[in-house]
């Protein structure tokens, strides 16, 4: 069974799951096919998913550049 991370808002689960921004689009999708509201008028995780999203993209993009000459050696 699929849980729906807006049934029990209060839960401790519930907010553990929301941390994952993953679920930011999950919700965007729900929203959009059920016309509940458009994804863009909750800031906060707006902001949260693009913040997340970057920091990922910019570790990775580091990481990438300090391994780069070994990159072949770590496959």
């Amino acid at each position: 069974a699929v849980m729906d991370v807006t049934a029990h808002p209060d839960s401790l689960l519930t907010k553990a799951l929301k941390l994952n921004p993953i679920v930011y689009v999950i919700e965007g999708f729900r929203d959009a096919f059920l016309s509940r509201e458009w994804f863009f008028q909750d800031v906060w995780w707006s902001l949260y998913f693009w913040g997340v999203t970057l920091l990922v993209l910019g570790v990775g993009a580091m990481l990438h550049l300090q391994f780069k000459d070994r990159f072949m050696d770590y496959l």
